[in-house]
């Protein structure tokens, strides 16, 4: 069973004066999951589609189980329960990072013909929506992941979203470790054992580290991160993710033994620039963010282990 899949950061408007999602914005996301569907299954543009005009919500509702607030991230997806003579019922589940299950809705739509009446669903319609049609579902791939850094747990969750996984994810936390290690070998050791400890305490089926450090080249010194992915049989994979060279500003200081998070802190203006995508950002303007950075690498180490290959579907 396919589900097409949105994200949405909630804005002021969407809230009430309490800095709480309305709960009328909910059913606004419901039909951005609905037309997600129906672009990915009949391949249509939205923007210039005049058929779809036709359908009409009959029934719409929504389960409210924990509130979200401004600026928060939400991760949609929605499918269809049914398929019926005219109409379309369509479930939608709405997670926060991690899997946090936030709330649930679903609505009805008819096809409606030109006396206003309602009308048969077209052969080819229903060919087209039948991969989204609600079947067994595959139990959740549990993940445990190395680490308690909101950063890095959103990089987990959003790169599985985006790969279609349904995963449930715990996070460990994972001391003795140095905080900043310089050489690739010393940050490969470090994802690894964050990857392994988190299997040893958590119970899941993948166990992941991502390990962020310093290398240095010809002079210049460059922030990189290493994601390992073991299985409790072990097997395992590791990936690299890009490398961003530092300012000579920052590489003067960290010369002098200072910290690097404190460094950019006072450098940006900033408190807790690690959680606002790091001194990747910080280099690049925010053009490389390090949870973006995490997510290539994170796809590369889990794809021999889940068996990822071939032509994925349109998302």
């Amino acid at each position: 069973m396919r589900k097409a899949r949105i994200e949405h950061s909630v804005r002021f408007r969407d809230t009430d004066a309490q800095g709480i999602m309305y709960y009328g914005e909910y059913f606004t996301l419901f039909e951005m999951g609905r037309m997600e569907v129906f672009r990915q299954a009949l391949g249509l543009d939205l923007e210039r589609e005049k058929n779809i005009s036709r359908f009409a919500v009959a029934k719409a509702q929504c389960q409210y189980r924990k509130p979200v607030r401004l600026g928060q991230k939400v991760y949609l997806e929605s499918f269809l329960k049914e398929m019926g003579r005219s109409s379309l019922h369509f479930a939608h589940r709405l997670y926060g990072i991690g899997g946090d299950l936030l709330a649930e809705g679903d609505d009805v739509t008819v096809q409606v013909g030109p006396q206003g009446t309602s009308s048969p669903l077209d052969p080819r319609m229903r060919q087209h929506l039948q991969p989204f049609l609600l079947a067994e579902e595959e139990p959740p791939l549990q993940v445990v992941l190395g680490s308690t850094n909101r950063g890095k747990k959103q990089a987990v969750w959003e790169a599985l979203w985006k790969a279609g996984e349904a995963i449930r994810l715990q996070e460990v936390a994972v001391p003795g470790l140095d905080p900043l290690p310089w050489g690739d070998e010393a940050i490969q050791q470090g994802a690894t054992r964050r990857a392994l400890k988190a299997l040893e305490i958590g119970n899941g089926q993948v166990g992941l580290g991502l390990e962020s450090g310093l290398v240095e080249r010809k002079g210049t010194i460059f922030v990189v991160g290493w994601c390992a992915a073991i299985t409790p049989t072990g097997q395992e994979a590791h990936s690299r993710t890009v490398e961003v060279p530092l300012p000579e500003e920052v590489a003067q200081r960290l010369r002098q033994g200072e910290n690097l998070e404190r460094i950019i802190d006072d450098l940006w203006g900033v408190e807790q620039a690690g959680e606002k995508g790091g001194a990747m950002a910080f280099a690049t303007s925010g053009l490389v963010t390090r949870e973006e950075a995490w997510k290539p690498a994170i796809w590369a180490a889990l794809a021999p282990l889940l068996g990822w290959r071939g032509t994925p579907p349109a998302r």
